[in-house]
């Protein structure tokens, strides 16, 4: 009965630990895997351990397979899976024609925070000095992925 019990809450502690945070419930879910098996290598002898060696890597297996297959679909991973996306594909060029342009700080620049440009939303990131919310900037270069901006001053917003 021990080994039944301590094997099943250890498989529960590891699929668990998809959704719970900080490794613990593995963790434990492992240990007593690991005294459900060793526990029945102990009282019923090598055959029946072996067995219930596999009987648990095969449930393991079972269980992950069907957790990948039908969690995404659950209310549960609704909360956990993000719907949102950022715009632009990862990796997209940004457009040379932005040089120039000016816009207005979203947020705070302290080295990087988000500008608002032609009512385009875009993450920018300052020469060093510190930009205030609010502020109007202007792209000065672009390196990659990254927008460079200064703040206009002596300039109406």
């Amino acid at each position: 009965m021990f080994v039944t019990v301590a094997i099943g809450v250890g498989i529960l502690l590891i699929i668990l630990e998809t959704i719970l945070p900080g490794m613990v419930a593995g963790i434990a879910g492992i240990i007593l895997l690991g005294v459900g098996v060793v526990s029945s290598f102990h009282e019923y002898g090598a055959q029946v351990g072996s067995w219930v060696l596999l009987g648990s890597i095969l449930a393991l297996v079972a269980a992950g397979v069907l957790w990948i297959r039908f969690f995404p679909q659950t209310f549960l991973a609704r909360i956990f899976i993000s719907e949102r996306t950022i715009g632009g594909d990862a990796g997209e060029e940004l457009q040379p024609e932005l040089v120039g342009k000016t816009g207005v700080a979203v947020t705070r620049l302290y080295s990087c925070g988000k500008i608002k440009v032609e009512g385009q939303l875009l993450d920018a990131i300052t020469g060093g000095e510190g930009i205030e919310k609010g502020a109007t900037v202007r792209i000065i270069r672009l390196e990659g992925i990254k927008i460079i901006v200064e703040e206009v001053k002596n300039e109406p917003k």
